[in-house]
């Protein structure tokens, strides 16, 4: 089944790490292997073609893979978040949570990276939480001084929105 469906596979993975930097092949592939036989043995003939069904099955795995890494990972940093307020940091809690908050980034776009940045420097005007959306439009603002198309801005936004999801 995987020896036939290589090609297959393998385009949905690239595909994948091309536009998620930050993941890696191996693991990426072996899921969408994995998704792939166990697939197998559900597969209907008389609702559509055999490969259509693999690429659904196995985009859909990867989406999952992909979402429950996120969520640990944003869980991972509220819980370091809430202990970091309430005891002093040690030099190794220090790095892990510098090493967390690398592979999240990691796995931004260059725009989304500038958008954690501007936001991030000057949190004290862009980060009033009691009014998240009069902020996403004090940001906007500041993108499109900066000479931001609406579509990156939103684009960003989703996919901050996306990674941050829990």
């Amino acid at each position: 089944m995987i020896e036939k469906n290589l090609g297959i596979i393998r385009k949905i993975v690239w595909s994948y790490i091309h536009n998620n930097p930050g993941l890696e092949f191996d693991d990426l592939f072996a899921e969408a292997c994995l998704a792939c036989l166990e697939a197998d043995s559900s597969y209907n003939p008389s609702k559509g073609k055999k490969t259509t069904f693999i690429h659904h099955v196995i985009t859909n795995r990867i989406n999952s893979l992909i979402s429950r890494e996120s969520t640990r990972e944003m869980k991972e940093m509220e819980a370091e978040i809430l202990w970091a307020r309430n005891e002093p940091w040690t030099p190794e809690q220090q790095l892990i949570a510098q090493e967390n908050w690398q592979r999240f980034l990691e796995r931004l776009s260059p725009e989304s990276q500038a958008v954690c940045s501007l936001v991030l420097d000057e949190s004290d005007i862009y980060l009033p939480t009691d009014k998240p959306k009069q902020c996403r439009g004090i940001i906007m603002r500041e993108l499109r001084n900066r000479g931001w198309g609406w579509r990156a801005i939103w684009d960003s936004f989703r996919e901050l929105k996306q990674a941050a999801s829990i």
